[in-house]
C-alpha cells in the first residue's frame, strides 16, 4: 500500500542514516510519517521498499568496505523474508530497494569506484561493475529454485486448462459386454452366441460389423435395382422376400392383374373390388407395407372401382373363395407393366 511522505528526489536526511532497518519497516508497516524525510512542498506517493531503498542508499554512502555492505543488504532481505512468504512477492519488493540502489549508484563499464564488483549476470545484460549492495539484495538459490518451480507449475496449470480434454483411446481389446450397453436379452444372447463361437468379442463385433455393413450395402443396391424386368413367380421367391422394391412392384402388379381378371369375367358376383385386403393377399406383403403404398395409386384404383360400380368392399366377400386362390397374379402378370 503506497504511503504518503515529503520528499525531494526521495533524498533522505544523513541524519537518518543510521536508523536500523527493522525500525524503519515497523513504521512504514504501520503506515505513519517516519519523518525522515527533508520537508518539502510536494507531497508524492512511494512504497515502502522505495523508501527503505532510499534509506539504503544513504546508508551506503562513503562505504567501501564490503563485509559492512553486505550486512546492510543482508538487514533489509531478512526483514523482507519475514515480511513475505510468497517469493515472487519478495523478489519484486528486493527488485524495488536494488532499483533505488542502481539509481545512486550506476552501473560502469570499468571499475571506478571500491565498492563495485564484476558481473555478467542478469538476462539480457552486459558485462558490467555495479555496487556490491545489488550482489547480496537478492535471493538465495533455494528462494530462486522455488520461484522458478513454481512458475512452472503456474504455466503447467494454464496449459492443462487451456488444452482440450482428449479421452483415452478405448480398443476393442479393452472392451467386455458391459461396455456395448445391451438391453438385457440381448446381452444374454450375445453371451450365448460368444459361448458357441468360440471367438473373442473384439473378433465377435468386427464379424458382426462386417456382416451388417455387407447387408445394408446389399439392400441400398436392391434399392436401387429395377424390378420390371424381373418376372413375377420370381419375385414371389424368398430369393426377392427382403427386396426393399418388391412390395411395391408386386403392389402394382396385384392391382393389374385384379382388372385382368375382372375383365375376363363375365359375372358380375365373382369380381373383386380393389382393396388393400385384397393386395395384402396377391402379394404377400406386410399391412403396413401395403398400407404406406397405395396412396401412391388411390385414385386409379378408386376410378376403377367406381367404374366397376363397386360401392363396398363387402363384395370381395366370397363364400368358400379366396382372392389368393381364384386370381393368380403370376399368370395373368407374368412381367413388370
Amino acid at each position: 500500500m503506497p504511503i504518503s511522505v515529503m520528499r525531494l528526489n526521495l533524498a533522505v536526511s544523513p541524519k537518518y542514516k543510521q536508523i536500523p532497518i527493522q525500525i524503519l519497516l515497523t513504521y512504514l508497516n504501520k503506515r505513519v510519517n517516519i519523518g525522515i524525510m527533508n520537508k518539502q512542498p510536494n507531497l508524492i506517493m512511494a512504497t515502502k521498499w522505495e523508501l527503505v531503498g532510499q534509506v539504503l542508499v544513504e546508508q551506503l554512502q562513503g562505504v567501501t568496505n564490503e563485509a559492512t555492505i553486505k550486512e546492510l543488504a543482508q538487514n533489509i532481505v531478512t526483514e523482507a523474508r519475514k515480511t513475505y512468504t510468497n517469493k515472487d512477492t519478495l523478489r519484486r519488493s528486493l527488485g524495488e530497494v536494488r532499483k533505488a540502489v542502481v539509481t545512486a549508484f550506476p552501473d560502469t563499464k570499468k571499475q571506478q569506484h571500491d565498492y563495485q564488483y564484476f558481473t555478467d549476470s542478469g538476462k539480457g545484460k552486459n558485462p558490467r561493475y555495479e555496487h556490491l549492495a545489488i550482489k547480496y539484495l537478492t535471493l538465495s538459490k533455494e528462494e530462486w529454485d522455488e520461484l522458478r518451480e513454481e512458475s512452472k507449475q503456474k504455466y503447467s496449470d494454464k496449459s492443462t486448462e487451456d488444452k482440450p480434454q482428449v479421452n483415452p483411446k478405448i480398443t476393442l481389446q479393452d472392451m467386455n459386454i458391459e461396455t456395448l450397453e445391451l438391453d438385457a436379452d440381448t446381452q444374454a444372447i450375445v453371451k450365448n452366441a460368444l459361448e458357441h463361437s468360440g471367438i473373442s468379442l473384439a473378433e465377435f463385433i468386427q464379424k458382426a460389423c462386417t456382416v451388417y455393413a455387407t447387408t445394408l450395402v446389399g439392400k441400398f443396391k436392391q434399392f436401387d435395382s429395377d424390378l420390371s424386368s424381373v418376372s413375377t413367380s420370381e419375385l414371389l421367391t424368398a430369393k426377392y422376400k427382403t427386396h426393399p422394391g418388391r412390395a411395391r412392384e408386386m403392389v402394382i402388379r396385384a392391382i393389374q392383374a385384379i382388372k385382368i381378371f375382372n375383365g375376363n369375367e363375365p359375372e358380375p358376383t365373382n369380381r373383386w373390388m380393389i382393396t388393400q385386403t385384397a393386395i395384402q393377399s396377391l402379394t404377400g406383403s406386410k399391412p403396413a407395407t401395403v398400407k404406406e403404398i397405395l396412396p401412391d395409386y388411390q385414385t386409379d384404383i378408386d376410378d376403377y372401382n367406381t367404374s366397376c360400380n363397386f360401392s363396398s368392399p363387402y363384395i370381395n366377400r366370397k363364400p368358400g373363395k379366396r382372392i389368393e386362390d381364384v386370381i393368380n397374379v403370376a399368370e395373368l402378370v407374368p412381367e413388370g407393366v
